[in-house]
């Protein structure tokens, strides 16, 4: 669904904060834990950039990038957001 995000994300935010209870929130904030710490391994794990040539090898490196993540949020709820027009 396309929709303007800055006119529906105030609102949004503010029905989502009013809804949330304790019991969410604490599910919430084990989801953001679990991503901080997955993103501090990849981070530990990546190879240094100046060992990496930015043509071809950055390129074949961006699907193994994408099943790391899938791999994250394939069993929550998510939404993908950009400002790329449709």
């Amino acid at each position: 669904m396309a929709a303007d995000a800055e006119a529906t994300l105030p609102a949004l935010i503010e029905a989502v904060k009013r809804l949330t209870t304790a019991d969410r929130k604490r599910v919430f904030d084990d989801r953001g834990a679990k991503l901080a710490a997955a993103g501090r391994d990849a981070r530990g794990s990546r190879t240094n950039r100046s060992d990496v040539c930015l043509g071809r090898q950055a390129r074949s490196a961006r699907p193994a990038y994408r099943q790391s993540w899938w791999a994250q949020i394939k069993n929550d709820d998510w939404s993908l957001v950009s400002d790329v027009p449709l």
